[in-house]
């Protein structure tokens, strides 16, 4: 007998109680639906009940931001972290998007933003049309009054700021996401949040075809929480190789994380296991350029390694204007997905000058342009003292090809035209603006074994403008929310840095206190 997602929905509780039913595992909506072997439920294993208004489950921008706004919305809120600490990545954040803000207009910067209809228009454009509209039009319209909330929390911003050719939407966290979660998580407390931390969210509680709750593991025991909603705000899958390569079709093992541990999609799979169904549009990764595997994102080396230098592949061809990594972190992460290997060679002339004069663009808010990289090659030196090099140092173009493993008179033949093109300005292959174009020039060289880097993954759950969960054919599950990483709608199948930075973190805060807003309204 064929059971539709409705019907399997609705019969949930049966089956819950059953012991059929169980959520923490790596299942997917298809198994689900599929009726695929899962684990027994932990229903059997409760130690302790509690009974709460609202559960959260995860301490990240959108989890913290959620928590608060419940609390101060009078609501009884259980707070559940999987980390011995709060905040996930949100904690090495650097900003959160907001349009029409006071500090735009104190700025003089709504002019260029035009309108929420024109930036829609651009947005969209960017996303083909993959995107929730509605849901988009609900957050950009509501950016403001969430940074606004955010400065009432306690929450300084440095400044705003765009990124390469994007709006300035990017406010600046004072003292990045660090400060940002010490200042929520603090607040959370004062409003008599119950926090629990290495406390994971392990299965949701359905009754009826509703979710009334859900079962953590707090101190060793299982643990029912009852609850009105639960905000399933889990941080996303980054950290769950399955779940990369089947959405976004990435080998982890050759990519750099540059996230929080801890993502491992548990909050989309306690959905899926109940019917609940994937964004339509899975698979946007908030890949960012070139980084070196042993290191981290903001040190002078990555500042070195993601410079607008020369670039080549497996084959010993250049492949992009290199600038991309800067303009564009995001499509340039989809470009070195491409490649097999991705190399950057600079000379050492031109690393004596990122030493002493720093380089075109800095890392992020780490490094400023411009800011000598002192640093650079104490760095260098370590990574190529150690088990797993990604830096070698070369005497001739010789060199570089036997290291990279590449066609010796083919990358002498590239880089011979990419140095034409520095000495007239003219980059014929990709139109690399002149200023960026950094000559291989003479050795010795140094070789960045290059990286794909991301920060975390950027869809999840069918949600809608309220952020309440979705069966496939688009059926409300009722008392179940997500946010943050674990919603999608928002992006396409490009986090849209070149638009609006700061877009993913906004979209936490955003999500969350949605979701706080409808359950202390509606339930």
């Amino acid at each position: 007998m064929n059971i539709s997602r409705r019907s399997f929905l609705k019969g949930s509780a049966a089956l819950a109680i059953s012991g059929i039913l169980g959520a923490g595992t790596s299942a997917f909506a298809d198994d689900a639906a599929q009726g695929q072997e899962e684990k027994a439920s932990l229903l059997g294993s409760v130690e302790e009940t509690w009974d709460a208004d609202y559960v959260v489950v995860g301490s990240g921008i959108c989890g913290l931001s959620s928590a608060v706004d419940a609390a101060e919305r009078g609501l009884n809120v259980v707070l559940l972290e999987k980390n011995g600490f709060l905040g996930g990545t949100s904690t090495v954040a650097e900003m959160c998007f907001g349009v029409f803000t006071d500090m735009q207009k104190e700025a003089g910067f709504t002019e260029e933003l035009g309108s929420v209809a024109s930036i829609m228009k651009t947005t969209q454009d960017y996303h083909h049309y993959k995107t929730n509209a509605l849901l988009t039009r609900k957050f950009y319209e509501e950016s403001a009054d969430n940074i606004a909330w955010l400065k009432k929390q306690g929450v300084n911003f440095a400044l705003v700021m765009g990124i390469g050719n994007s709006y300035k939407t990017a406010h600046v966290y004072e003292g990045l996401g660090a400060a940002t979660i010490k200042t929520l998580g603090a607040r959370a407390e004062e409003l008599g949040v119950q926090i629990c931390t290495n406390a994971p969210g392990k299965e949701l509680v359905v009754e009826d075809g509703k979710v009334t709750g859900v079962l953590a593991d707090v101190d060793g025991k299982i643990v029912r929480i009852n609850a009105k909603g639960v905000l399933l705000a889990t941080g996303g899958y980054s950290d769950n190789a399955e779940m990369m390569k089947k959405y976004a079709h990435v080998d982890a093992s050759i990519t750099k994380n540059a996230g929080i541990a801890g993502r491992d999609g548990d909050g989309i799979a306690m959905a899926l296991n109940i019917g609940a169904s994937e964004w339509k549009s899975m698979g946007a990764v908030m890949f960012f350029g070139a980084i070196l595997k042993n290191d981290r994102f903001g040190t002078h080396l990555y500042s070195a390694t993601s410079s607008p230098g020369f670039r080549f592949n497996e084959r010993g061809v250049r492949y992009a204007d290199e600038v991309i990594d800067q303009i564009n972190f995001s499509h340039c992460g989809n470009i070195m997905a491409q490649q097999k290997a991705s190399w950057g060679l600079y000379s050492k002339a031109t690393l004596d000058d990122f030493v002493e004069n720093g380089t075109i663009f800095g890392g992020g808010m780490y490094t400023p342009a411009g800011a000598p990289l002192t640093e650079l090659y104490s760095q260098i030196e370590a990574d190529m003292a150690s088990d797993d090099p990604q830096v070698f140092y070369c005497e001739t173009l010789d060199d570089v090809a036997a290291t990279a493993g590449v066609d010796a008179d083919v990358l002498k033949a590239a880089v011979e035209r990419y140095d034409g093109y520095c000495k007239t300005g003219v980059d014929e292959e990709f139109l690399k603006a002149p200023e960026y174009l950094i000559p291989v020039g003479e050795g010795p060289y140094y070789l960045f074994n290059q990286s794909l880097g991301y920060f975390t993954t950027s869809d999840g759950l069918y949600v809608n403008e309220f952020n309440q969960v979705l069966t496939a054919d688009g059926e409300v599950i009722e008392g179940l929310f997500a946010g943050g990483s674990d919603a999608g709608g928002l992006q396409g199948d490009t986090y849209d840095v070149g638009i609006c930075p700061g877009s993913q973190q906004g979209w936490g805060l955003q999500s969350g206190r949605v979701a706080a807003k409808y359950v202390a309204e509606h339930m």
